[in-house]
Formats: C-alpha cells, sequence, structure tokens
C-alpha cells in the first residue's frame, strides 16, 4: 500500500477532550446567545435534533446549508441569519472552552515527523462545526492548521461519519485513491467506517469513559453497515513506525 495521505480525526486523536462537561457547557453557553429567540433547553433541543439529522443529509448540500434549512425551520429569522449568528457566537465565545480540549502528548512529535516526508496531511474530524472552529481545535492541540492540506467542516463537506461518502468526499478533494490513504483515529465506528472505501485504518488507542465506550456501541449498532477491523491498533506516538512497516514491505 503506498500512503500518499493521512487523514486524522481531532478529538480524542490529536487531543483530549472532556467531552462530557464540553457539551454541557457549549449548549449553555450557545443558548444564552440565542436566549431572545428561543428559551435555552429548546435551543438545546433543536441543536442536538438538527446534528443527529446530519446523518440523512443525502449530499445535495453542504451541512452548514443542512443546519440553515433545518434549524431555522419555525423561526422568526432565516437560516443565513442564524448561521451568521452561530459563527459570531463561535468567534466570540468558543475560547471558553480551550481548558476543555488539552493537547495529546503524542500529537506534535508525530505531526513533526511526518511533516519531513511528502504526505500530505487532511485534518479529518467529524464536520458538525465550521472550518475556522475545527482550526481553532487544531491550534489548541498545539499544530498549525496550515500544515494540513485540507480541514474538513460544514462548510466543505456533504456528509459527516459515519457515513463511507465523508471519507470519498476528501478523497475526491485531494485527488487521491482511498488505496492512497490511511485514516487515523480514536472512534472503531466513525473512523473504522472509512475501510469499507479501501482506505486503511489505524485505530488510536486513548482512556475512555465507560459512558464515551457506550457511546461507541451505540453508533455501530446504528450503522447498518458491518464495520472493518483496523489495520493496527496502538497509541498516537506508534503510528510512523507502522506506517514505516507498510513503506518497508513495498520494498
Amino acid at each position: 500500500m503506498n500512503i500518499k495521505a493521512i487523514f486524522f480525526d481531532i478529538d480524542n486523536t490529536l487531543n483530549h477532550v472532556q467531552e462530557k462537561r464540553f457539551l454541557k457547557a457549549y449548549l449553555y453557553e450557545a443558548g444564552k446567545a440565542f436566549s431572545d429567540i428561543m428559551p435555552p433547553e429548546a435551543f438545546a433541543e433543536r441543536q442536538m435534533t438538527v446534528a443527529a439529522g446530519y446523518v440523512t443529509n443525502d449530499g445535495s448540500r453542504p451541512i452548514s446549508e443542512f443546519f440553515k434549512q433545518e434549524f431555522s425551520r419555525g423561526l422568526p429569522c432565516s437560516g443565513d441569519e442564524l448561521w451568521n449568528r452561530m459563527s459570531g457566537f463561535f468567534c466570540a465565545s468558543f475560547s471558553k472552552f480551550k481548558s476543555l480540549f488539552l493537547p495529546h502528548e503524542g500529537a506534535v512529535d508525530t505531526i513533526r515527523k511526518l511533516c519531513s516526508t511528502d504526505t500530505r496531511l487532511v485534518a479529518a474530524s467529524n464536520p458538525v462545526w465550521p472550518k475556522d472552529v475545527q482550526a481553532l481545535r487544531l491550534k489548541w492541540a498545539g499544530l498549525d492548521p496550515d500544515i494540513f492540506a485540507y480541514i474538513t467542516g460544514a462548510e466543505n463537506s456533504r456528509y459527516v461519519k459515519p457515513r463511507p461518502e465523508y471519507y470519498l468526499e476528501i478523497c475526491r478533494a485531494i485527488g487521491m485513491k482511498p488505496s492512497e490513504c490511511l485514516m487515523v483515529g480514536d472512534d472503531p465506528v466513525n473512523d473504522g467506517i472509512s475501510k469499507v472505501t479501501g482506505m486503511a485504518f489505524y485505530l488510536v488507542v486513548n482512556d475512555k469513559s465507560d459512558n464515551e465506550k457506550e457511546i461507541s456501541g451505540f453508533l455501530r449498532e446504528a450503522c447498518d453497515l458491518e464495520i472493518p477491523e483496523p489495520d493496527q491498533t496502538g497509541p498516537l506516538n506508534e503510528l510512523t513506525g507502522f506506517i514505516e512497516r507498510i513503506k518497508d514491505a513495498e520494498r
């Protein structure tokens, strides 16, 4: 396998996230920003319902447009107005959550080693956030977003994980075949589904809470495709060794 591009998940792959605390804090703060339109609890319910619906998007519109159309349904404002307000909230307030996103101890060194090769790097985080938020989380992981050839976000993605089309869309965008790409992530479902496209998959081992393991199990049950086993499982700092072994096998 000739690996020309490596796709990286962000949360709990390149960083460590306190997911339950983050989600609670995000919904609380964002709810306040929209309190003149709807009660905070109604905002939280609508936000989660719309996000859950992303997986049903048929590819005819970017995720950002799905958000605009679905979130604005029944509200006295347009989707564009809501998107602009949400963008303003991210710009003004998302930095409040920085303490909940901690750098992964092996991320900077691993990415630095890969930057010395001719391999293209892709930030393939689930595109439920705008691209600017994706880039900010890369910075919080101690990484320069500019070293990534492509970053998926709500504006440039028409599918979300665990849809295989999400990975195929990235391959088309960077001009690579799936067989030339390696996905690196911590979720055996959301990230592991990449293998059905012909990509290789490295499953990053992290300590997770029982709740997170339950979420992953739920995703596996909800996904109607069989999830292949990873090509390799291990900590992030062993990724470059795995890649070298692949290259040695090709020589």
